[in-house]
């Protein structure tokens, strides 16, 4: 119940007229923290938004496949607030919740805050339960590249293990098309090490 009360409580400060933004998307390999999470298959996934003067809460699904009888569905509620600290730096502060449409999957909880820049940004994650599952990661934009948005992710955990990967992004309108390349492309590995989501 205390979880579960965190994450209300960050909900809890959006007014009823708080704005709300919905999306929809498929990915050809759903991708978190450098490792699959559909055997290298496709995902649908879904989103709701709301926020209010920073605050903001939601609700994120997608498709998951991990090679088992397990889950076939993962979904993430989150809640936090985001502010400028100065016209080059924002921050964000917040709690997630990863489920799973399976009782023997347990739920994981996360603190989080991320630093964001023009040309870099920062995150680290905490795990409420167990700090052996803590996260860190770093972004690097390439900002000379004006047709799209390039950048590049390095992420680490507590035992040292890391994932590198490289984005490719463009947006137009309401539509955003990504492709995520992983390290491991350059070995020989190309298409079990790429993602492309729209």
């Amino acid at each position: 119940m205390k979880k579960l009360l965190t994450l209300l409580l960050a909900f809890s400060v959006l007014p009823a007229f708080a704005g709300v933004d919905g999306h929809v998307g498929y990915t050809s390999d759903y991708m978190w923290r450098g490792q699959t999470q559909t055997q290298g298959g496709g995902a649908l996934q879904a989103g709701v938004d709301l926020d209010y003067e920073g605050f903001y809460g939601g609700v994120w699904a997608s498709q998951v496949d991990f090679g088992d009888d397990s889950a076939s569905l993962e979904y993430d509620l989150y809640g936090g607030y985001k502010f400028q600290m100065s016209d080059k730096l924002s921050v964000d502060v917040g709690v997630i919740q990863y489920r799973w449409n399976d009782n023997d999957i347990e739920m994981v909880e996360e603190a989080f805050v991320r630093f964001s820049t023009p040309l870099i940004g920062f995150g680290y994650a905490v795990d409420t339960d167990d700090s052996d599952k803590d996260y860190m990661e770093v972004m690097l934009n390439v900002p000379f590249i004006k047709v799209m948005d390039v950048g590049f992710t390095y992420g680490r955990f507590p035992d040292d293990s890391n994932w590198k990967g490289l984005s490719i992004a463009k947006s137009w309108d309401r539509t955003n098309l990504n492709l995520m390349i992983m390290e491991d492309a350059k070995d020989g590995q190309f298409s079990d090490n790429v993602s492309l989501t729209l």
